[in-house]
């Protein structure tokens, strides 16, 4: 195969399939980023030929992150290395790669090169943002790694400070809202916490701390800051009350918010052991009143 065909029936497919088909980042192929220099020889002005890029891969459509160049299947990766460190000089790009449409050759020339952080300058609201250019161990494909949740334009837009976001975050049904808007966005909580290395840490501190980078707190440390700071409301239930929120923060600190959905989480165990939903209700002495103490039990929880 020649260059063209390397990059229409290996390149694009690898590509697309490591996530660059467009649902959350894109790329672009033989695209021009010269006009070409003028150069006057013997009193004759005429223009170089442009520069064309064999593939640019984007994080949004105004973001770009990498250069590609891509070379015959017939000839090593490595042939389009300087080239394309070269194009990503030009364009001001951290990342530079070479393909022959089977092996990928990174930059650093390192056959297993570990990830690398940069902030990308842009984006929605001109916003900088993390990310993580990532080769698989296989240097079959290219991925990016979205390591602040898109912190920049999905935190920062609807939300100016902490404070705001708590505000929302504390109470159940505006929480559900904020979950979704971040879930239209392909935003998946899990996954973020594993890339950023934060298993244990709740949604919530784990925005603020990418976006405003606010001190992260673990959904355990959240709990037992909980316990020892507010006292007092703790001390306003009987015994047995006592007992059911301070189950609800145990849960919590294992599971999420999701411990906090009422009466779902009490009908499961551990809580549902200790009796039913009436039975629960009635130790607080009212539903009403039980709601009250776990939504207020939310609200201390993210009060700081």
């Amino acid at each position: 195969m020649n260059e063209a065909d390397t990059c229409r029936t290996l390149v694009r497919p690898k590509l697309e399939t490591a996530g660059w088909d467009g649902n959350k980042h894109f790329y672009s192929e033989q695209t021009a980023f010269t006009d070409g220099r003028i150069i006057v020889p013997a009193g004759e002005p005429r223009r170089h030929k442009k520069r064309f890029s064999d593939f640019l891969l984007r994080y949004t459509r105004d973001v770009t992150l990498a250069v590609v160049e891509a070379k015959s299947n017939k000839r090593p990766a490595g042939d389009g290395l300087q080239k394309a460190r070269d194009y990503a000089s030009i364009l001001g790009l951290k990342f530079a790669f070479a393909t022959n449409g089977t092996d990928i050759k990174p930059e650093s020339d390192d056959a297993t090169p570990e990830p690398r952080k940069y902030y990308v300058h842009g984006g929605l609201g001109g916003i900088d943002t993390e990310v993580t250019m990532d080769l698989d161990a296989d240097g079959s494909k290219l991925r990016t790694v979205q390591i602040t949740l898109c912190a920049a334009d999905t935190v920062k837009t609807p939300f100016t400070a902490p404070d705001a976001l708590r505000q929302e975050w504390s109470d159940f049904e505006q929480r559900s809202a904020v979950v979704e808007m971040f879930e239209e966005r392909g935003i998946d909580f899990d996954e973020l916490a594993s890339h950023a290395g934060h298993l244990g840490a709740a949604p919530f501190d784990l925005l603020c701390h990418l976006a405003f980078n606010a001190p992260l707190l673990t959904r355990k440390q959240r709990a037992e800051k909980l316990r020892t700071e507010e006292k007092d409301f703790f001390d306003q239930f009987g015994p047995e009350a006592k007992t059911i929120l301070d189950e609800l923060l145990d849960q919590y600190a294992e599971h999420g918010t999701s411990q906090f959905l009422v009466p779902d989480v009490l009908q499961v165990p551990p809580l549902s052991s200790r009796g039913n939903v009436i039975e629960f209700a009635n130790t607080f002495g009212r539903p009403e009143q039980l709601l009250a103490a776990i939504k207020v039990l939310q609200q201390l929880l993210y009060a700081a």
